[in-house]
């Protein structure tokens, strides 16, 4: 949220010189602070607009009235999904004291929506027009009084004020912009993400303009989409390269200007599963350890390919397993699940890894290389 005050401001500063307004191109017009620290609509030539911006689409924006001044004309002093001069959505008090909502699509108006009444108006009367997907909605006094469905402009995230008539002085005192929060609904559908995957899908609450999709410390490729709804691929795992622990990891999405995140699980290449070594049982050949260079430690993990043939033992709390094997798993008695990896040099294997997952009580295995 954004909050404009133009206190600091001497007279007949171009609102565009203020902090966080841009004034648009096609401005034949002004808006300027005035001696009151106010702003004048002046526009002696027909066209000014003034945008700021909260990187989002789904957005409100809110300006504080002076007195009954600024009534009749084509003055929209709120206005949201601005695209340029000729392209926008905003909300104006009429001479009648009627609220309406009206569209600019290249320079014509539009009206959406009906004139709604509004009495009893003073200083310190609030307009504000806010956009959430393709909900337009006009309030005043934080009471809502249009709501219309609207789908034009609906990717645009500048908002501001905007005038199409002779000049209004001492007309707004104050103005607020807020980010209605866009979020991250959903990664693939809450399946977490693999290594090396294509295709996963992020889905916003609200139109996002995504350039760049972190999952933990790794950083998603081949980003395309628009809206609500993008693709990106990830990176593979690279042989011999320390990488993330799999396991939750914060998402985090961004439009260059504002972050969103979402916790999700990053997970194995598909095909492959992954142990995390517990505490050691012990540290001779045959237990937790042996030779892996750097060194293995509590919490460190490795994916190996998911077997395609389980064997059982459930009788012992050691086997011996023969020939060359990889990423193999078996199970020792319901329940405990034994996890082995074995990497082999020449004749003798040079790596061996166990853990057990579940019971305390399986202390050693015996794995033989043939």
């Amino acid at each position: 949220m954004t909050i404009y005050s133009w206190a600091g401001f001497s007279a007949s500063t171009d609102l565009g010189a203020t902090t966080g307004f841009t004034r648009q191109s096609g401005n034949s017009g002004s808006i300027a602070v005035n001696s009151n620290h106010n702003l004048d609509f002046v526009t002696s030539s027909p066209n000014s607009l003034y945008t700021c911006d909260e990187s989002s689409a789904d957005c409100s924006f809110e300006v504080t009235l002076v007195g009954s001044s600024g009534t009749g004309g084509n003055f929209f002093p709120c206005c949201v999904r601005v695209n340029d001069i000729n392209n926008l959505i905003g909300a104006r008090i009429t001479s009648a004291n009627n609220i309406e909502l009206f569209k600019y699509v290249a320079g014509t108006a539009n009206q959406l929506g009906s004139s709604i009444a509004i009495t009893g108006r003073a200083t310190g009367d609030k307009i504000k027009v806010s956009a959430v997907g393709n909900t337009i909605t006009a309030y005043y006094n934080s009471v809502q009084k249009i709501q219309v469905t609207e789908t034009f402009n609906n990717t645009q995230t500048k908002m501001g004020m905007f005038a199409r008539s002779s000049t209004i002085n001492n007309f707004i005192s104050g103005a607020v912009s807020l980010n209605l929060g866009v979020a991250i609904s959903s990664i693939n559908s809450g399946n977490g993400v693999s290594a090396g995957s294509t295709g996963n899908t992020i889905i916003f609450t609200g139109s996002y303009s995504l350039t760049a999709l972190t999952i933990g410390n790794i950083s998603a490729v081949n980003i395309s989409g628009s809206g609500i709804s993008w693709t990106f691929d990830l990176p593979a795992i690279i042989d011999n390269t320390t990488s993330q622990n799999f396991g939750s990891k914060t998402a985090t999405a961004s439009n260059g200007a504002t972050n969103l995140t979402l916790s999700t699980q990053w997970l194995p290449p598909t095909g492959y599963s992954y142990i995390e070594i517990g505490s050691l049982i012990n540290q001779t050949v045959t237990g937790t350890v042996y030779l892996f260079n750097p060194a293995a430690a509590q919490f460190d993990q490795i994916a190996t390919r998911s077997p395609e043939t389980p064997e059982t033992n459930t009788s012992d709390a050691s086997t011996t397993i023969t020939g060359k094997q990889t990423g193999y798993h078996w199970s020792l008695s319901t329940n405990k699940i034994y996890t082995f990896d074995l990497i082999t040099g020449g004749d003798n294997p040079y790596a061996l890894l166990k853990q057990n997952l579940t019971s305390s009580s399986i202390t050693s295995a015996t794995i033989t290389q043939k």
